[in-house]
């Protein structure tokens, strides 16, 4: 998941062409200067993660530098198979950007990543703990003190349009009702839009919703069903999530083509004004706002309560240990740590900063409120996906059954069924104990 400023349809075409051909950031005459000084660092992202600011940040660092930068873009469902068949191979790119530190199991950074834990950043970071593992090393430089904020993000214009101003709804009937509100007042605006095309938008609803309705018993519900003492199935809070997500379709208050909608559509939809609001993390606000829309945002009331759920994780810049120029790497990131070259990125994509000394940019006022409130009265909870990095590997298939579900195949019961039955399959087969 990943905020962007770009011009999404121009860019998804881009991807399209290039495929797995790196994108170059030097010159003919540039590319022989740096080969012949082998001052060469490729940098991998997958396409939903990038941002335009990403390489107007690496081609100062090579100018500066006198680094070859080689910005490699990779269509997002191809890169997590992309980059495990690398790292197992031992052919990597010398820098790529992961989530950080859901993905360290996944990636065995123990074994592929270079320990960066005495790196002249560190002493600079803000929420240390988010990337520290658990005998205290940290494998990835973190570009944001914390990610994900779930919340719907509306487009103020329309709902002041419609006569409703700073929604602040606190039960889900609430909620609800001003989606209703939204359809009668102009049924040529799409209340909620959904885009299930792109199961990690659909997923979302979940696993903010479970959070929200466990509360304080996140952590040690999660963890019972990572240690096979607990099923999906067998909360019973689960299915009343699957069941209001449902309420949303069945009342017809989102996109009739919800199934076959992508992130791009949405993104266009409410900044256009065709749709009033989307649910989903603050990262999709400098799209937004990149095209005019004015953006605020409120916490949807999960089983009435009145929370707001983040990320245990941030994007993180790993440095595998097989490539070819791990120093050169990690001079490219002691320099991306700077305020000249990370300010960069936040100009444009304004975030709660990794590092100090990091201005975030300029954020959107309301998101910051929303934010900082939440934080000050200690009223978040992780969201469900950061207990349980075991399934990393499986998100996209799991949440697949989610848009199933959406499409009438089966029930939230049956969904909650095939959940357990491919986790225990999965368990057993990486050898997880108890399983």
């Amino acid at each position: 998941m990943s905020n962007t400023t770009r011009h999404w349809p121009v860019i998804t075409a881009m991807i399209v062409i290039v495929h797995l051909v790196p994108l170059t950031l030097f010159a003919a005459g540039e590319r022989e200067t740096a080969e012949a000084s082998e001052r060469n660092i490729s940098v991998m992202i997958g396409s939903n993660r990038y941002r335009d600011a990403y390489r107007t940040m690496f081609e100062k660092i090579g100018t500066d530098h006198d680094i070859a930068m080689d910005l490699q873009i990779i269509p997002n469902e191809q890169f997590d198979n992309l980059i495990k068949t690398k790292l197992a191979t031992r052919e990597v790119p010398d820098i790529f950007l992961h989530n950080a530190p859901e993905y360290y199991d996944a990636l065995k950074v123990w074994e592929n990543s270079v320990d960066l834990t005495d790196q002249p950043w560190v002493s600079r970071l803000t929420n240390p703990g988010l990337v520290t593992d658990s005998s205290g090393r940290i494998w990835a430089m973190p570009e944001t003190s914390g990610s994900f904020f779930g919340a719907a993000y509306y487009n103020k214009d329309v709902l002041n349009r419609l006569g409703i101003t700073d929604p602040q709804p606190k039960t889900y009937a609430e909620f609800i009702a001003i989606l209703e509100r939204i359809k009668a007042a102009d049924p040529d605006v799409v209340p909620l839009f959904m885009s299930d095309r792109d199961n990690w938008t659909t997923q979302i609803f979940m696993a903010v919703g479970y959070s929200y309705a466990l509360d304080d018993r996140t952590e040690e519900m999660y963890r019972a069903i990572m240690d096979n003492e607990l099923k999906f199935q067998d909360v019973p809070e689960f299915e009343g999530i699957l069941n209001d997500y449902l309420t949303l379709i069945e009342r017809e208050l989102v996109n009739p083509d919800h199934l076959s909608a992508t992130y791009d559509d949405a993104i266009a939809a409410v900044a256009s004004g065709r749709a009033a609001m989307i649910y989903n993390g603050e990262w999709t606000i400098p799209s937004l706002e990149a095209e005019g829309a004015s953006i605020g945002a409120f916490p949807i009331p999960w089983t009435d309560k009145d929370l707001l759920i983040t990320g245990r994780y941030t994007t993180g810049y790993f440095v595998p240990s097989a490539g070819d120029n791990v120093e050169l790497a990690l001079e490219v990131l002691n320099a991306i740590a700077q305020p000249e070259y990370f300010g960069i990125f936040f100009a444009e994509n304004p975030a709660f900063p990794g590092l100090a000394g990091i201005d975030g940019g300029d954020l959107n006022t309301d998101v910051k409120a929303m934010v900082e409130s939440y934080l000050a009265e200690g009223k978040t909870v992780y969201q469900m996906n950061d207990y349980m990095p075991e399934l990393s590997t499986l998100w996209p298939e799991l949440w697949a059954y989610y848009v199933d579900m959406a499409a009438g195949v089966i029930t939230p019961r049956e969904t909650l069924a095939r959940w357990d039955e491919r986790i225990a399959d999965h368990m057993a087969t990486i050898g997880k104990p108890g399983w």
